[in-house]
């Protein structure tokens, strides 16, 4: 009986997975790893665009199949095991000492991303409005400190209804380039040479 009742009581507590709550993870997830390079164009350019076709279709197709089993097989494995804290995977997979290591670079790799998240903002400001980039990044900052300390418990909802639209616009651009200017993929992979473009690696 006593048995029953922890079941019943566990069931309880669960995620409704209906798929709008689906789409609304999904959402906030993208929004979450849309950041100042995307805004910026620099992380297509740096990390896809700059290599030509096999940058825009290899290693894009690459990247996708990677994240998505990454993904998949962590949600699977957490929920599983239910972990007491979501970076008990870390140990789960890498053992004790370099779980605990991958832990705490997890915590300051988010801080890095933040501190390069305000840069970028400023830098977008700067572009668009021409106003100072340090005082745009210092109010971004205060803004992020704002949300932090009002509370987060609505901000996954907010932000997953922006990931999907940012998604379809994206794609929908992406589409209208492409169909408007058929020979423009391969009249930009030709002018590659002669541009001064940043790559994230040399291969």
């Amino acid at each position: 009986m006593e048995q029953s009742t922890t079941t019943q009581k566990d069931l309880a507590t669960r995620e409704n997975s209906t798929p709008l709550r689906v789409l609304t993870f999904a959402g906030a997830i993208i929004a979450f790893l849309i950041g100042s390079g995307f805004a910026t164009g620099q992380e297509i350019l740096q990390y896809f665009t700059s290599y030509g076709y096999w940058g825009i279709f290899g290693t894009g197709l690459l990247v996708l199949v990677l994240i998505s089993y990454v993904c998949v097989e962590f949600f699977l494995v957490g929920r599983k095991h239910r972990f007491d804290k979501p970076s008990r995977i870390f140990s789960y997979y890498c053992g004790r000492y370099l779980g605990t290591f991958f832990d705490w670079f997890s915590i300051l790799f988010v801080f890095l991303s933040f501190t390069v998240m305000v840069s970028g903002a400023g830098a977008v400001c700067e572009e668009h409005d021409g106003l100072s980039k340090h005082i745009d990044g210092v109010a971004l900052a205060v803004v992020v400190g704002l949300t932090a300390w009002f509370g987060l418990s609505s901000l996954v909802d907010v932000i997953s209804k922006i990931g999907p639209v940012i998604v379809v616009i994206a794609i929908a651009l992406g589409i209208v380039g492409i169909v408007r200017s058929s020979h423009g993929v391969g009249e930009g992979v030709s002018m590659l040479p002669s541009l001064d473009l940043v790559q994230a690696s040399n291969n």
